[in-house]
């Protein structure tokens, strides 16, 4: 992997939940970094066919290693919120992570959208 072909900005969030005194609950995103990574989205290539464990994930993230980055966290890329299926640690060498994500629906996560469910 190239530093050259990480030109996408991504956020790593993570979500905390607070209760006011009413006891209504109030979902928010806190960031755990902002870091650069390529991009890459499922696609027929013989490597995302032998991805059949993460067949829900639709992108793949590559970017430097931050031993902080879990698969209960969302990354926020472009706009749009991606549940994280998998963090590898390329070669078990501590400097390079693949993400495996696919896209949030509104409904994951407390439907943080701001509807109702139902």
């Amino acid at each position: 992997m190239s530093i050259g072909r990480m030109t996408e900005s991504i956020s790593i969030v993570t979500w905390d939940t607070t209760f006011d005194a009413e006891g209504f609950s109030t979902i928010t995103d806190e960031t755990v970094c902002t870091i650069r990574a390529a991009v890459e989205y499922r696609h027929g290539s013989t490597s995302w066919r032998n991805r059949a464990a993460f067949t829900e994930s639709t992108v793949k993230f590559t970017a430097r290693y931050r031993p902080d980055v879990l698969a209960d966290m969302i990354v926020i890329h472009n706009g749009q919120r991606y549940t994280i299926d998998s963090v590898e640690d390329v070669a078990a060498r501590h400097m390079w992570m693949e993400i495996l994500a696919h896209e949030t629906k509104p409904s994951e996560h407390g439907g943080s959208d701001g509807q109702a469910d139902g």
